[in-house]
């Protein structure tokens, strides 16, 4: 399947959002601008991943990496978004982390729960059972023979 840069729309709200942040308060962009913008950023991006795509398949892989969209940033001459790239890429590593150990600690903490409460019936049934095996002396039938 062949994705061409008309496949690729771009909420116009939040290329709005883009612009506005990149330029000054004052700047006035016109309609025709924002498409134009937008497109642009199609073209780019298809471009960038077909370049990573190509990294990928000439190393035997099947997936595009992060190292491959570096590649790719670099083959198309645009090294001032390799420091931005990284930096994002660092961002999304640490918060994958931190939600990584925040589950393993949440499964941590249920097991320890379960074991508590598991232990803590445990202990009820032992002593039930207990109880049960007791005899007293009023259950004692003795037999003369």
């Amino acid at each position: 399947m062949e994705v061409t840069s008309d496949d690729l729309k771009f909420p116009k709200a939040i290329v709005a959002r883009i612009i506005k942040d990149a330029l000054p308060e004052n700047a006035i962009v016109s309609n025709e601008a924002k498409n134009a913008i937008a497109r642009s950023a199609a073209i780019f991006i298809l471009h960038a991943t077909s370049l990573a795509n190509d990294n990928a398949h000439s190393k035997k892989r099947k997936n595009v990496t992060a190292e491959d969209v570096l590649y790719a940033v670099r083959q198309l001459e645009c090294s001032e978004l390799e420091s931005p790239i990284l930096e994002g890429l660092q961002i999304y590593r640490q918060k994958k982390d931190e939600r990584l150990q925040l589950r393993k600690d949440r499964i941590a903490s249920k097991k320890a729960a379960d074991a508590s409460q598991g232990s803590d019936k445990e202990k009820e049934r032992k002593t039930d059972d207990e109880k049960e095996g007791e005899e007293s002396d009023d259950d004692i039938i003795e037999l003369d023979e």
